[in-house]
C-alpha cells in the first residue's frame, strides 16, 4: 500500500477512535443529568424541605472534604496522564490512592460531625451524606479523562453511583429511611474504588509509604482547590449557617446548577486527551477547542434557562417556584462555569501553566468566598448565585489573557 494510503487509514483510525471516545464521554452528562431527577423528587415528597436541606448540607460538607481528599489530582492529573506512557500512568495512580486514603481517614470523621450538627432534622442522613461525598475524593475521573478511557469512566466510575441512586430512590419511595440513600452511596464509593484499582492497576495494592511526600508536594494546589470549593461546593452550609431562610431556594436552584455543570464538564473532559495529548500543533488545537467551548457554553446556559421552570416543578413540586432573576443567575452560572472549566483544562493545564492556574484559582476563590459571605444575608440565594456566575466569568477572562501571553511568548 502506498504511503498516501497508509496516511489515510491512519487518519480514519484517529477519527474513529475520537468518535468512540466522544460517544463514551457523552453518556456521562446524560447520567449526571438524570441521576438527581431520580432521587430528588422522592426525597422532596417523602421527607419534605427538611430532608432536601439535610442531604444538601451533607453533600456540601462532603464535597469540600472530597476536594481535600482528592488533593491536586483533578487539577493536574488529566494533562499529566495524557502525556505519560502506560507505566508512568499506573505509578501516578498508585501513588495517588495511597495519599488520598490517608487524607480521607483523617477528614471523614469531622465531615460526619459537621454535617450532623448543621441540621435540625434527619441528622444521621446528613452525617452519612457527608461521609459518602467525602469519599468521592477517591475518584479516578481525572485518570480516565487524561487517558481518554470513556468506557472506564462510564462503567467503573459512574454506573455504580447511578445504580445505588436508583435503588435508594426505590427503597425510600416504598418507606425506607432517608439514611438508606447515603449508605448506598458509601457502598458505591467502595465499589468504584475497587473497580477502578483493578481496571488501572490490576490490583488493589497501594503505595501508602509515599503518601506524606505526595501530600506535601500537592499542598499548594490542594489549598487553592479547597478555597474554590469553599464557595462553590461549600456554599450550601454557608447559606444554612448565615441565612437559614434562603436555604431552601438556594438548595433548589443549586440542585439544578451543579448537575448541569457536571454534565457540561464531561464534554470538556472528553476532549482533554485529544487537545493535550502531545505538544505538536498544540496552540491550533487549543484555539479550535476554546472556540467550540465558547459556543457550547452558551448553548448549555440557554438550555438550562429554558428548561429550569419545568425541572424545578418536577423536582420540588410546589416547594419552589421559578423566578426570572434566580433562573437567569443559574443559567449564567452554568454558562460561565462551563467555559471557565474549559479554559482551565483546554487552556492553562494543556499549556503547562499549572502554577498560574493554581494561583488564579486561589485568588478567584478568596474573592468569591468573601463576596458570598457579604451578600448572602442581604440578597439571599440570588446573591450567592450571582457571585458564582461573576467569579467564573472573571476566571475565564483571566485565563484567556494569560493564554494569549503564553502563545505570543512561544511563537
Amino acid at each position: 500500500m502506498s504511503q498516501q494510503g497508509l496516511g489515510v487509514r491512519h487518519r480514519v483510525r484517529q477519527v474513529t477512535q475520537a468518535g468512540r471516545t466522544l460517544a463514551a464521554f457523552a453518556i456521562v452528562p446524560a447520567l449526571a443529568t438524570v441521576t438527581p431527577l431520580i432521587i430528588t423528587p422522592v426525597i422532596s415528597r417523602t421527607a419534605g424541605a427538611e430532608g432536601i436541606v439535610a442531604i444538601a448540607v451533607g453533600q456540601s460538607v462532603g464535597a469540600v472534604t472530597g476536594i481535600a481528599v482528592a488533593l491536586s489530582w483533578p487539577l493536574i492529573g488529566p494533562a499529566l496522564v495524557a502525556r505519560s506512557n502506560q507505566a508512568d500512568r499506573r505509578d501516578a495512580y498508585r501513588q495517588s490512592l495511597g495519599s488520598r486514603l490517608v487524607v480521607l481517614a483523617l477528614l471523614a470523621p469531622p465531615a460526619f460531625v459537621l454535617s450532623f450538627v448543621l441540621v435540625d432534622s434527619y441528622r444521621l442522613a446528613a452525617g452519612l451524606a457527608g461521609l459518602a461525598f467525602a469519599g468521592y475524593g477517591l475518584t479516578a475521573t481525572w485518570f480516565y479523562v487524561g487517558s481518554g478511557d470513556g468506557k472506564g469512566l462510564v462503567l467503573f466510575e459512574t454506573m455504580p453511583r447511578v445504580i445505588s441512586t436508583v435503588i435508594a430512590g426505590a427503597a425510600i419511595a416504598f418507606g425506607a429511611s432517608l439514611s438508606v440513600y447515603p449508605v448506598l452511596l458509601i457502598a458505591a464509593v467502595i465499589a468504584t474504588f475497587c473497580l477502578n484499582s483493578i481496571r488501572v492497576l490490576g490490583t488493589i495494592r497501594l503505595a501508602v509509604h509515599r503518601s506524606s511526600l505526595r501530600i506535601r508536594a500537592e499542598l499548594s494546589a490542594t489549598t487553592s482547590r479547597l478555597l474554590q470549593g469553599g464557595y462553590s461546593m461549600g456554599s450550601v452550609f454557608i447559606v444554612v449557617a448565615l441565612s437559614p431562610t434562603a436555604a431552601l431556594p438556594f438548595v433548589a436552584y443549586n440542585r439544578v446548577l451543579k448537575p448541569a455543570l457536571g454534565a457540561t464538564v464531561a464534554y470538556s473532559q472528553a476532549l482533554m486527551a485529544l487537545i493535550a495529548g502531545n505538544r505538536k500543533n498544540l496552540v491550533h488545537r487549543q484555539c479550535v477547542g476554546l472556540v467550540t467551548d465558547f459556543f457550547f457554553s452558551i448553548s448549555a446556559g440557554v438550555a438550562v434557562y429554558v428548561t429550569l421552570p419545568l425541572i424545578l416543578h418536577f423536582l420540588f413540586d410546589d416547594l419552589i417556584v421559578a423566578t426570572f432573576a434566580l433562573s437567569l443567575a443559574t443559567a449564567l452560572g452554568v454558562m460561565f462555569g462551563t467555559f471557565s472549566y474549559c479554559t482551565l483544562q483546554h487552556g492553562l493545564m494543556a499549556a503547562g501553566e499549572n502554577r498560574f492556574a493554581t494561583r488564579l484559582l486561589g485568588v478567584q476563590s478568596v474573592c468569591s468566598l468573601g463576596a458570598v459571605i457579604a451578600l448572602v444575608v442581604p440578597f439571599g440565594a440570588l446573591g450567592v448565585l450571582v457571585v458564582f456566575a461573576v467569579g467564573e466569568f472573571a476566571f475565564s477572562m483571566a485565563a484567556l489573557i494569560r493564554l494569549v501571553v503564553v502563545w505570543r511568548r512561544d511563537v
